[in-house]
């Protein structure tokens, strides 16, 4: 147990890493080869992705799509992870920031099956009405948004 969480962590660091070098190769050692991530919600989020690849291109996206086009991000976890058979559950938060607009806070639990130092499988769950007011915050406030493919983590 001690081991699976100490590879999640190492994989919760290595994420933050990718996130700010855009490079989402270093993920690669996290991650089984046909591992899927699903995240369970609503749009903008919600979706299931199948093997390391795809996982990869999906966390690329998003972060293009959604938290590069805010002005900062500020990812924290909540509680303490909790074991659940092979698999560790934990919760988080995303606070970001954009200038003259409120900031949007997003909150979720996830689940991580883990296979030795690897994960099998990922889920983020995003309640729905997080969901719905990540949509209502892009429409309030999408013209005061970093356009897509801005790179707000080098600025």
């Amino acid at each position: 147990m001690a081991a699976s969480l100490r590879a999640l962590l190492a994989y919760l660091d290595s994420f933050e890493v990718a996130y700010e070098k855009d490079d989402w190769n270093i993920l690669d050692a996290h991650f089984t080869e046909d591992a899927f991530y699903t995240v369970d919600g609503n749009a903008p989020f919600a979706g299931t992705w199948k093997s390391r690849e795809a996982i990869k291109k999906q966390f690329r996206r998003i972060c293009n799509e959604f938290d590069r086009r805010f002005d900062a991000r500020i990812v924290s976890q909540s509680g303490r992870p909790k074991f659940s058979g092979d698999s560790i559950l934990f919760g988080w938060s995303a606070n970001y920031t954009l200038s003259g607009a409120p900031d949007f806070m997003l909150t979720g639990q996830s689940s991580a099956l883990m296979v030795g130092a690897q994960i099998a499988a990922l889920t983020d769950i995003i309640p729905v009405a997080q969901c719905i007011a990540a949509e209502q915050y892009l429409r309030d406030y999408g013209n005061r948004l970093k356009p897509i493919g801005t790179d707000s983590s080098r600025t």
